[in-house]
């Protein structure tokens, strides 16, 4: 009991029928189909029975009857009851064999027709194809392109299965849509959903920049990019190579170290690119060498000349000042330690500075006495002064200027540690005394009366 009958009349009754039986109170799809390749008789899509040796029916005249009727009884297993026991819903009837994938459909309420596309980007060019699946057989899908509903390639024909229909060779991004046709009546209609394929540029990059600076300092190098963000960029100096991801564009990076500066490599979010030029060299130059040498320790009867260096370009000292040298008088300063500080520039531009202490402390204050190492005495002088060297100082040079710098006098130093230095026949005032040591410029005031 339960089992499934399909029969059909031939001149004698012809049947086949399942090994299953089906009465479970549950729903089942039934197909029958009768062709050229035989009987057969499906279950849920499935084929579970079939006699290829029955391809045609008696010709018969009447009416479809659904649910009733007397079957003759030369069919086996015929029920007494006029009335089919069990629900029917969607009954359908084809003038074609149905394939088994169209079967299959049918009954899988899943298996829905769907189209999407193979590949929907490109590098430059390509092609793809759009998939139907699940399509109907007897229905012809044609590509067109959307912009004038051009055909694209030849339509194919459904098969209740998968197809694929073809883009051609693309080189823009281009629009389709898919135009259906029933073949059996001639009627078309387009379906809703559009498929586009992008056809993207290979990003490109150009480098710009490059200068001459200082060590220490930055300069600016800047890509300008075409394609679509985030870039990937690789790029060397000449040694190194570095890699940054960026969505700028343009894309700027500072730079403190000298080489020439080129992209190597770039990719985009869709494709990698071969086109990126220029270059950039940056050069960076040495800061000045400015040393101001060690603190100084000097009395306030006692003088240093700091020395920035000679060859600079241009010098600025922490009081104003802009000459190579800077005198200080410790009569003039005072007692107590105080920084003097130059800035120096090269012919490059380049700066840099240097800082020292000169720390002051009290002289003797003995009339024409300085240190027990320099003594000038008598001091205010009629117009003779004697100089006492103790030779430890190493000195190497004396000379006398005015108040108002010019030089007075040039004295020759010898193995003697006393010297004697005429000045009567210079005009009363201030002069000073410059005594040239290994290490440091003494200077002493002096008063002529």
């Amino acid at each position: 009991a339960g089992k499934l009958y399909f029969g059909v009349w031939d001149g004698s009754a012809k049947t086949v029928s399942t090994a299953e039986s089906y009465n479970d109170n549950n729903w089942h799809s039934i197909t029958a189909s009768l062709s050229d390749s035989g009987m057969k008789l499906y279950v849920d899509g499935e084929l579970k029975t079939e006699d290829l040796s029955v391809t045609s029916g008696a010709d018969y005249i009447g009416w479809w009857k659904l649910a009733y009727d007397h079957i003759d009884a030369s069919f086996p297993g015929i029920l007494t009851s006029l009335y089919y026991k069990g629900v029917i819903d969607d009954v359908r009837i084809y003038e074609r064999e149905l394939f088994a994938g169209e079967v299959s459909y049918l009954y899988e309420e899943t298996q829905l027709f769907e189209a999407s596309l193979e590949q929907d980007a490109f590098c430059e060019s390509g092609s793809t194809n759009v998939i139907l699946s699940n399509t109907e057989a007897f229905i012809e899908y044609q590509l067109r392109n959307d912009a004038d509903d051009s055909p694209v390639g030849s339509a194919i024909t459904g098969n209740a299965e998968s197809i694929n229909l073809p883009t051609g060779m693309l080189s823009e991004t281009t629009m389709f849509n898919i135009l259906a046709t029933n073949l059996s009546s001639s009627c078309s209609f387009e379906l809703d959903e559009l498929y586009t394929v992008s056809i993207n540029d290979l990003p490109t990059a150009i480098l710009t920049g490059g200068a001459t600076i200082c060590e220490g300092e930055t300069t600016d190098i800047t890509v300008n990019l075409t394609g679509t963000a985030p870039w990937n960029i690789t790029y060397t100096d000449g040694t190194n190579t570095f890699n940054e991801t960026s969505s700028d564009n343009p894309y700027v990076f500072a730079v403190s170290d000298a080489g020439t500066y080129e992209v190597t490599a770039l990719s985009d979010a869709n494709c990698t690119g071969t086109d990126f030029s220029g270059q950039a060299t940056v050069i960076v130059n040495e800061l000045p060498n400015v040393d101001l040498g060690d603190d100084v320790n000097i009395t306030t009867d006692e003088s240093v000349i700091l020395d920035a260096g000679p060859d600079f370009v241009s010098y600025l000292w922490s009081d104003g000042s802009t000459e190579q040298t800077l005198t200080l008088l410790g009569s003039d300063l005072g007692v107590g330690s105080f920084e003097y500080s130059v800035s120096v520039e090269d012919i490059n531009t380049c700066e840099n500075s240097d800082t020292v202490i000169v720390n002051v402390e009290a002289g003797l204050s003995v009339t024409g006495v300085t240190n027990s190492e320099i003594i000038i005495y008598p001091n205010p002088t009629t117009g003779i002064v004697k100089l006492y060297i103790n030779k430890s100082n190493n000195v190497s040079d004396i000379k006398i200027t005015d108040e108002f710098g010019r030089l007075i006098k040039q004295i020759k130093v010898n193995d003697d540690p006393y010297l004697k230095i005429d000045l009567s026949d210079q005009a009363k005032g201030l002069y000073f005394i410059h005594i040239q040591t290994e290490k440091r410029v003494i200077i002493k005031k002096m008063v002529l009366q």
